[in-house]
């Protein structure tokens, strides 16, 4: 019987599609950025943990796209841009620093007039003149209150009661005011000019 041998040829053969596997199998993976440094670990095997070059520039490029949309914001409303208190205890979104932020832009605080310290949810005063902003509603509450109504005196247990504008006044309008006194068995009555104060 006849042994079969391989030729020199079927080597040379062989030997020339291996190395053209190999070859193409190493371009394609260095093409994926998975080459030598992230194919083979130190003892020759695949690393899972080597981050794939896709993920990193996908990553790379969100956290670029976050940074201008924060820069974006920023540049409308600069002094809005910051909406934490920085580390020396400032806050750009308290900026007349009565302990409440701006109720407007970025800041989502309850101050309705960030600009006039007296102006906050809360405020107890009354005034003869608007705030910063041009309103008399101080206490933040969307009305305008009046500190006095109209005249009313009515007799009390040693005491007169019920002082008022003549007319109904506005806030901030200077009107003719009447003032209650206790005068015995009854009332009597004062007349003066006053500005209506409100908040």
């Amino acid at each position: 019987m006849r042994a079969n041998v391989i030729g020199p040829k079927a080597v040379v053969l062989a030997g020339w599609v291996l190395f053209t596997l190999t070859h193409v199998a190493a371009c394609t993976l260095d093409a994926r950025g998975l080459g030598d440094g992230a194919l083979a670990g130190p003892g020759g095997s695949f690393d899972a943990a080597a981050p794939d070059a896709m993920t990193i520039d996908a990553a790379h490029n969100d956290a670029a796209s976050a940074s201008e949309g924060d820069d974006a914001r920023a540049d409308a409303s600069p002094w809005l841009g910051d909406a934490t208190p920085s580390g020396d205890g400032s806050d750009s979104c308290d900026r007349d620093g009565d302990g409440h932020r701006d109720a407007q832009g970025l800041c989502a605080g309850d101050d309705c007039c960030d600009t006039d310290a007296r102006v906050h949810p809360g405020a107890k005063g009354f005034y003869e003149t608007a705030s910063a902003c041009g309103s008399f509603d101080y206490d933040c509450d969307g009305q305008q209150t009046a500190e006095s109504g109209t005249v009313h005196c009515q007799l009390g247990f040693f005491a007169c009661s019920g002082d008022g504008f003549s007319t109904s006044a506005g806030c901030g309008v200077n009107a003719m005011f009447t003032v209650c006194s206790w005068a015995g068995l009854s009332c009597s009555t004062k007349d003066e000019a006053r500005v209506q104060r409100c908040h």
